[in-house]
C-alpha cells in the first residue's frame, strides 16, 4: 500500500473552496464529498479535504482557528517547473 497524505482544511463556503481547489488542477472526489465536505484530489497520494468550520470542529477539541485573525498551517506542492507554478 502506497502512503498518502489527506489534509483536512476548515472552509467558511464549501462551493468557493471547492471552486478554488479545481482552479489550481485537484479533481473532486464525490464519493467523498457532501454539504459539509468536499474531497480535492491533487494526486494519487495526496487528497485535500475541504470541511465546513461546523464539521471540521466534530473532529477536534480545540477552538477552530479563524483563517482571518491566524496562521491555521502552511502547505507547500511541487510542481515540474516555474511555468507550471506560474500556468497553476
Amino acid at each position: 500500500m502506497s502512503k498518502m497524505i489527506f489534509v483536512n482544511l476548515p472552509v467558511a463556503d464549501i462551493g468557493a473552496a471547492t471552486r478554488v481547489y479545481e482552479a489550481i488542477g485537484c479533481k473532486q472526489n464525490p464519493d467523498f464529498s457532501d454539504h459539509q465536505s468536499s474531497s480535492m484530489v491533487w494526486s494519487e497520494t495526496i487528497t485535500f479535504q475541504l470541511l465546513t468550520r461546523d464539521y471540521f470542529a466534530t473532529f477536534v477539541s480545540k477552538p477552530v482557528a479563524d483563517a482571518q485573525a491566524g496562521a491555521q498551517g502552511l502547505l507547500a506542492l511541487t510542481l515540474a517547473s516555474r511555468a507550471e507554478v506560474d500556468a497553476t
